[in-house]
């Protein structure tokens, strides 16, 4: 490997501690998230609307995400690859009992609300 060129897993990471090999959490990723890591954070800057295709990250610093893994897989529409209604309502409640306590009404926004 030439000096120039850098693994996708190695950005950002001072060289000392560079894997000799990709972990394998990062292995398999398609060729849109490899270039994805293969940016410098110095080099990052906001897109503007226009520039947005199919992501609404790093637009608008107000556009605030909270993602919740699971163990499991949640069941989609295998037509629409949609969740389901009844895995909509559920989630929905789940993140109601757990989070929404927490803030205010007028500053949760859902999916389903908005489209």
């Amino acid at each position: 490997m030439a000096d120039t060129e850098i693994p996708y897993w190695c950005y950002n990471l001072p060289r000392d501690q560079w894997p000799a090999e990709c972990p394998e959490f990062l292995l398999n990723l398609s060729e849109r998230e490899q270039k994805l890591l293969s940016r410098i954070d110095e080099e990052y800057q906001r897109l503007t609307w226009p520039e947005v295709r199919k992501i609404p990250y790093g637009i608008d610093e107000r556009i605030v995400h909270l993602v919740v893994w699971t163990k499991f897989d949640i069941p989609d529409d295998p037509d629409t690859q949609e969740l389901t209604s009844a895995m909509r309502q559920e989630i929905d409640a789940y993140v109601d009992r757990t989070f929404h306590r927490a803030v205010p009404e007028e500053n949760v926004s859902r999916k389903s609300e908005a489209s």
